[in-house]
């Protein structure tokens, strides 16, 4: 999923500004079919450490909140 500027702009976040020109494109999502046992050996040989995930009920999808390996972050509240 992308999200396209449809006109020159500045996006503010976190106390920096990112210029947009019209037309210009930012990708907001990546969707890919991974078992998470397989998402979650993938991601921790890469060097990440996985923190805190969301399983929908039906076990259909899931979203995984992950650090890399030498940080240390509190664990997010479910």
């Amino acid at each position: 999923m992308r999200l396209v500027s449809l006109f020159d702009q500045f996006v503010a976040l976190d106390g920096e500004r990112f210029p947009f020109e019209r037309g210009e494109h930012v990708v907001t999502e990546y969707s890919h079919k991974f078992t998470d046992e397989g998402f979650l050996g993938m991601a921790s040989r890469a060097g990440f450490r996985a923190r805190k995930h969301w399983i929908d009920r039906r076990r259909r999808f899931s979203v995984h909140y992950l650090t890399r390996s030498d940080a240390e972050a509190p664990v997010a509240a479910p």
